[in-house]
């Protein structure tokens, strides 16, 4: 994998991971936000869900390289 598709690859989860916790910041703060289900909380795993949607369907990045004679 050369360094182009690397850097492509690690700005597009650098910007899921920034999306996940923009998801996630209004339930610290507002306990009515946070979803249980039989207990657990099922916050982190929807934000997340949510944030690879929204990059893929939005936020593509791409990194398009052509080299010059």
């Amino acid at each position: 994998m050369n360094c182009f598709k690397q850097l492509e690859l690690a700005s597009n989860i650098l910007s899921i991971c920034v999306i996940t916790i923009l998801l996630l910041l209004p339930s610290i703060y507002i306990d009515s936000v946070n979803i249980y289900v039989n207990g657990f909380f099922i916050n982190g795993p929807l934000a997340i869900a949510i944030a690879i949607f929204l990059q893929i369907k939005y936020l593509r990045i791409r990194i398009d390289f052509e080299k010059e004679d």
